[in-house]
């Protein structure tokens, strides 16, 4: 399989049986998402290779899809970058519906039976309570889960999950994974593309392997072991920081962590006095951002209600909550994209006396899953990590020397000078995240706000990247993460902030690892 000449997938043979469950797993660019496209019929394989596509959905195989393609379902992050990108409203319900005609909305009048099935796919997600919104008001994981149960009302044949648990919290995990083997013992099959091997433990199946545009072959009792591991050692590592994600408890006593590893918190008080010969008699540290009685409003309804909460620098704040708590209004609200409606307040870099949005954002590295879907044109990565000079979509001005050094050295610290020429649009949901992280870094801002970052990595990906968001906070640098994983979390993080429903349940300092963890080694 080629795509604009260059080979993508090499050699692949494999069968499907109906209602068998695969997982597939593959570092970013490894070929795992042109595989999907592959099986759904959006690409053909190489004629010049020789190979076959061949379906046997009814008895009678055939290499034509034809009125077979209406059999198979679909869900990927690129999908919902597209109804991001929709100007249309749209209600959940509708876009649910529109599952039985696949198209973007319901060809038809919903059937006494056709409701019955959206009734019960929805409660097996737990979206009914989203059915009267506009999808393009949803948070991620609230959209993903309208498109999975969108993808699920037709009871297709071949069901195709391309990175489907983008967003979603804990407990919407477990819901997917259960759902899924549902379909599958109804005779559905289900290919579901990830990058945390832990989530295979969790749905179960059978496993493939895609690296380098080929099938490896894998040990899936080692896997399973590995897998085992690696989530016992994250619900391990999230006990030790302390972090209370929406299944935990918050932490009986939170105190302050110790950072060995970090510069001290900067103080601009504490520098200017020493400046001027005096002896300080308060120490004030300096606050990034500040939100004062903040409440925000989003068509009409309130999503932030009377918060308070301030970034001093030196600090890193995780935010958590279930989907729908508002965490990703909360962050655009901390930028600058959303604003506090009256008798609120959001001050930011109030000691540097900034005057406009444009200087503010200057000072901030941002990264979330819609901003990744506002470029559309035909830039380079390269030119997607200048435009965060700017902090602008797309390179406005021209750049000076200086400045394109800086691009250089961001696409060599984060192992980008490989592809740094291609199209962005053209490259892998993950490779293009990992672009928009590099982005962010590339001004040496004073705030990194991530939300959601690591969707769509590999754990390759995601390891390289926590060590750099320690490189960004050792220069000085304060983070800001929106997770709903509990190992994407730093373990020198040392504040947490929990959303329920818009209001804060907790916010406070992390406990201090115990000294004879791992993590502390």
């Amino acid at each position: 399989m080629s795509l604009k000449g260059h080979l993508i997938l090499n050699d692949i043979s494999w069968t499907l049986g109906r209602g068998e469950l695969w997982h597939v797993s593959g570092s970013n660019g490894a070929g795992k998402s042109t595989f999907l496209r592959l099986l759904k019929g959006d690409l053909w394989p190489d004629p010049q290779r020789g190979g076959r596509r061949r379906y046997n959905f009814d008895g009678n195989p055939t290499e034509i899809l034809a009125d077979l393609k209406a059999r198979i379902a679909w869900v990927s992050p690129e999908q919902q970058e597209r109804y991001w990108r929709q100007e249309w409203e749209v209600s959940c319900r509708a876009v649910i519906e529109s599952g039985f005609s696949q198209t973007d909305y319901p060809g038809q009048t919903t059937t006494p039976g056709q409701s019955k099935i959206v009734s019960r796919i929805s409660n097996l997600l737990g979206v009914a309570h989203l059915w009267p919104r506009n999808a393009q008001t949803l948070s991620q994981g609230e959209l993903r889960r309208i498109l999975i149960a969108r993808a699920l009302v037709s009871k297709p044949l071949l069901l195709l999950l391309d990175e489907a648990t983008h967003g979603l919290d804990t407990d919407s995990r477990k819901r997917l994974f259960k759902a899924l083997e549902d379909v599958s013992r109804d005779g559905t099959t289900v290919v579901f593309a990830s990058h945390r091997p832990e989530e295979w433990i969790s749905c179960g199946g059978r496993l493939l392997r895609i690296e380098n545009g080929r099938i490896l072959p894998i040990n899936s009792r080692a896997v399973a072991r590995f897998a085992a591991t690696r989530a016992a050692a994250i619900q391990a590592s999230a006990k030790k920081v302390g972090i209370p994600f929406p299944n935990q408890a918050p932490p009986k006593k939170a105190r302050v962590s110790d950072l060995p590893a970090l510069p001290e918190p900067i103080n601009t008080s504490r520098n200017q006095s020493r400046a001027e010969g005096r002896t300080p008699n308060v120490i004030q540290p300096e606050a990034l951002v500040a939100l004062e009685g903040v409440t925000v409003y989003l068509h009409r309804k309130p999503i932030i209600r009377n918060l308070d909460w301030t970034i001093y620098r030196g600090e890193h704040w995780a935010v958590v909550g279930a989907n729908g708590s508002g965490k990703s209004t909360l962050i655009k609200t901390l930028v600058g994209d959303l604003h506090p409606a009256w008798g609120g307040r959001a001050s930011r870099f109030e000691a540097e006396k900034l005057s406009t949005l444009w200087e503010v954002r200057a000072r901030i590295g941002y990264v979330a899953a819609d901003f990744q879907s506002a470029y559309e044109g035909e830039l380079t990565a390269r030119e997607v990590v200048a435009s965060g000079i700017s902090g602008t979509i797309g390179v406005i001005e021209k750049l000076a020397p200086a400045q394109w050094t800086l691009v250089q050295q961001a696409l060599e610290e984060f192992h980008l000078r490989s592809i740094a020429k291609n199209p962005f649009n053209r490259l892998s949901y993950g490779q293009r995240r990992q672009v928009l992280l590099a982005r962010a870094a590339v001004h040496g801002p004073h705030l990194v706000v991530l939300d959601e970052p690591f969707d769509g990595l590999d754990a390759p990906s995601r390891q390289s990247w926590l060590l750099a968001l320690g490189r960004l906070a050792r220069r000085g640098a304060s983070i800001v993460l929106v997770t709903h994983h509990e190992d994407d979390v730093p373990v020198w993080f040392t504040h947490a902030l929990r959303l329920r429903d818009g209001t804060v349940v907790f916010r406070g300092p992390l406990s201090k690892p115990s000294e004879n963890s791992s993590e502390s080694r």
